[in-house]
């Protein structure tokens, strides 16, 4: 809940996760080998994988609203 709670517009995707992942940290996960969102779709890591709005811990853009 504390993840979702940190979403809001100009905060930062890197922010965001941030938080999740200290929460992973918290429970006692420590190598944390996945992102924080959905794929949108079967992609690889080529492609699509840094947009703009990618919750990522290098994503420092700000979310926008509607994102």
């Amino acid at each position: 809940r504390s993840a979702i709670d940190a979403v809001a517009p100009g905060v930062a995707c890197s922010a965001v996760d941030n938080v999740a992942r200290n929460i992973f940290t918290q429970a006692g996960f420590t190598q944390v080998h996945c992102g924080t969102g959905l794929a949108r779709g079967v992609q690889n890591d080529f492609e699509g994988r840094i947009d703009r709005g990618n919750i990522r811990s290098y994503n420092h853009a700000p979310l926008l609203p509607g994102m």
